[in-house]
């Protein structure tokens, strides 16, 4: 029987049930005296509280597809071997390109000089640090708030360029899921540190907060309340990013990271958007948009979010790295339409490990191996020589 079961569900929903039942009418009526009737009492509870939250827990996961299986559960944060199949074009080492020089405006070379940064800047960030932004989108019509990552060096090195990570957080969840459960900024820090890659500056917009659910595109119908986050993102954020920050202005220097629906967010931006973004690193994301109930902002069936489709059509000259397990479900049909319509030169790295389910347990390894699969694609993210 297997987590997400309709009958584990159930099963466990019932035992809570019961078990509730019991503390609640038979567990006051037993009148025995001594220590015994306590103890059965607080054991009831104990054994009730338990069930209930299995059964909460059982219902979100049957939902939300985090483990399909026990062995999921107890295996998913253990290391599991990867395997990589490479689909379109085949994997190239990075050719030594020729870089046109950029020059740091004022407002680049001293961040704190820029009102935008207020009094966020730490001197004593020594492993990088988080700044926040409300950027007002100005084409789109919306205002984000964008959580910005500044590696270490970056106030010390007024004259240095550094490409650009930019990430999409899943649904549910925000963009401090990055900070907080996947330690983004300490992970590049530590691979820049090791001599792995380059150091990056990591952007990452609040594309779906709370329980708006905006699988990052441009509704059919616009209005007040409906996204427009693929005009924000490719319009408004990727100008303001290269006009306030130090941002290397070449497609081979920027790259897009997401997990689940983040997933789908930074695979779409880079199959739609070569001019801006050249790699994606997708943890189980999919390539067609899953909208939730009662927010459906295209027409099913929509050939303008059809990744499929739009590779097969415009053979962007692009890369991606898909990190997932082989029983997650949720990516399985749209990534093999994806694999099948590709031709060179999208290239495609499928890196896979045996069990794990939806979850970010599996997704953390998935973001080791993406950046080290970036670091030796692309010379911008490459390790200084």
């Amino acid at each position: 029987m297997n987590l997400n079961d309709s009958s584990f569900v159930w099963l466990v929903t019932v035992l809570a049930a019961l078990s509730l039942l019991v503390c609640l009418v038979v567990g006051p009526r037993h009148r025995s005296p001594g220590l015994g009737k306590y103890m059965t009492q607080a054991v009831s509870v104990v054994v009730t509280l338990a069930l209930c939250f299995a059964s909460v827990g059982a219902w979100l996961n049957k939902e939300n597809k985090w483990y399909t299986s026990w062995g999921d559960l107890f295996s998913a944060g253990q290391h599991q071997e990867v395997q990589v199949q490479d689909f379109g074009q085949a994997p190239q080492a990075p050719a030594p390109q020729g870089v046109t020089a950029q020059v740091a405006t004022d407002v680049q070379k001293n961040p704190r000089s820029n009102p935008l940064f207020g009094s966020q800047l730490k001197d004593d960030a020594v492993n990088g640090q988080y700044v926040s932004f409300n950027v007002p989108g100005q084409v789109s019509g919306k205002t984000v708030n964008v959580m910005v990552w500044l590696p270490a060096n970056y106030l010390e090195n007024p004259d240095t360029f550094y490409p650009v990570i930019m990430g999409f957080p899943g649904f549910p969840g925000s963009a401090q899921s990055y900070e907080s459960t996947f330690h983004y900024g300490d992970v590049l820090h530590q691979k820049a540190a090791e001599g792995k890659m380059r150091d990056a500056i990591f952007v990452v917009p609040e594309i779906s907060p709370g329980n708006f659910d905006s699988e990052c595109v441009d509704a059919s119908n616009p209005s007040a309340d409906a996204p427009m986050v693929e005009t924000f993102v490719t319009q408004d954020l990727v100008p303001w990013v290269k006009q306030n920050l130090r941002a290397i202005d070449d497609p081979a220097a920027w790259a897009t990271n997401g997990y689940s629906a983040g997933g789908w967010c930074a695979t779409m931006f880079t199959v739609k958007h070569p001019e801006i973004f050249k790699f994606a690193l997708s943890q189980a994301g999919y390539f067609e948009p899953i909208f939730s109930k009662d927010q459906q902002w295209r027409p099913s069936g929509d050939s303008a979010y059809d990744l499929p489709t739009i590779v097969a059509q415009t053979k962007p000259d692009i890369g991606i790295y898909f990190f997932t397990s082989e029983n997650d479900d949720l990516p399985k049909a749209s990534l093999k339409r994806f694999q099948d319509s590709l031709q060179a030169p999208t290239s495609l790295t499928l890196s896979t490990v045996p069990v794990g389910g939806h979850s970010a347990e599996v997704w953390i390894p998935g973001v080791d191996h993406g950046l080290d699969w970036l670091a030796q694609r692309s010379v911008s993210f490459a390790p200084a020589n």
